[in-house]
């Protein structure tokens, strides 16, 4: 397996946190003549309502493709969340 992950996060204001994140990986098992490659990219945007509570937008994309015949798919997903932390 290969993989290679990046994120780049940026504080736009002191209390929003854009984010955007980049993964591809390269996956093949020894015990089938199965090889995939998946691909994620995703952004988010967080707001820290106080120092204990957030809220946030996610969206993400993610795609695998396959060697192999009806394995393959691609997902999207918009999520909102609202979240404590400690």
């Amino acid at each position: 397996m290969t993989s290679v992950r990046s994120r780049i996060d940026y504080e736009m204001l002191y209390n929003l946190i854009l984010s955007l994140r980049f993964d591809y990986a390269e996956e093949a098992d020894q015990n089938t003549p199965r090889d995939d490659n998946r691909f994620n990219t995703g952004f988010e945007a967080r707001y820290l309502v106080d120092q204990n509570w957030f809220a946030g937008l996610v969206a993400s994309y993610e795609k695998l493709n396959s060697n192999l015949d009806d394995v393959g798919f691609s997902n999207v997903l918009l999520s909102l969340r609202l979240g404590a932390q400690l």
